[in-house]
């Protein structure tokens, strides 16, 4: 709706003018009256209009703003508030998958450790093994003998 406009009012009547100069611009004055009373009421009510317009985008904009999480403002759109929390909880879900990787990280790298150990383990009783197994092989007939006890300390 286009702003309306108020029809000027004539020139009022003077009491300084001529007698039938005075009735002329009172008459003319008093006639455009009614336009006047219709033009001044069409700008009140275009005012109410542009407040209740008003109004509503006041409003409007406050759901945009703080409409709760999963409500939407319209469909399929939803508030700042909405976004802000929905990015809170995306970084408190990445926090925590860092703190899962971290924890898996420690606990790969205790295994590897253990690992290790008993490789090294092994290994120092592959050597005892084998150290019994040519000494076993040295001292005769006592061979058999210490085969089996090499192979069982390796164990």
């Amino acid at each position: 709706m286009a702003v309306p406009a108020i029809t000027p009012l004539p020139t009022p009547p003077n009491r300084q003018s001529a007698a039938a100069e005075f009735t002329e611009q009172a008459d003319e004055f008093l006639g455009a009256l009614p336009q006047f009373q219709v033009d001044t009421n069409n700008v009140a009510s275009y005012a109410e209009q542009m407040a209740g317009e008003a109004e509503t985008a006041r409003d409007k904009s406050a759901q945009w703003a703080d409409a709760p999480k999963g409500t939407e403002v319209e469909p399929g759109r939803y508030s700042a508030l909405h976004y802000a929390e929905h990015a809170e909880e995306q970084v408190q879900l990445a926090t925590d998958q860092v703190a899962l990787a971290e924890a898996q990280v420690q606990l790969a790298t205790d295994e590897a450790d253990r690992a290790a150990g008993e490789a090294n383990e092994a290994s120092l009783q592959a050597i005892n093994a084998a150290q019994s197994a040519a000494a076993a092989e040295a001292a005769g007939g006592m061979g058999n003998l210490a085969i089996l006890q090499a192979t069982a300390l390796s164990f």
